[in-house]
């Protein structure tokens, strides 16, 4: 098993649920639908501006502010505009 610090969170939930509902083909389809997330959520990154420079890890769109983000909340920016 690995360490919970190196799991995603659909494996978390596969090491708890899997062997009580011996359902792996649900965990198996969320764990693509995750790759797809995150496949469009760098194509979003490249097509609204954002960008980070190499010194500090923060993250920059000159269109929405001059503050930097955390690379989490721009995740969560990204998953509010998949829902407008």
């Amino acid at each position: 098993m690995k360490k919970n610090k190196s799991k995603t969170g659909i494996e978390y939930l596969r090491g708890i649920y899997d062997k009580e509902n011996k359902c792996p083909l649900v965990f198996e389809v969320a764990q693509i639908l995750q790759l797809k997330t995150m496949d469009e959520f760098s194509l979003w990154l490249s097509d609204k501006g954002w960008n980070m420079p190499y010194y500090n890890g923060d993250w920059y769109n000159e269109n929405i502010s001059k503050n930097a983000y955390t690379f989490s909340k721009v995740y969560k920016l990204f998953l509010k505009s998949r829902n407008e």
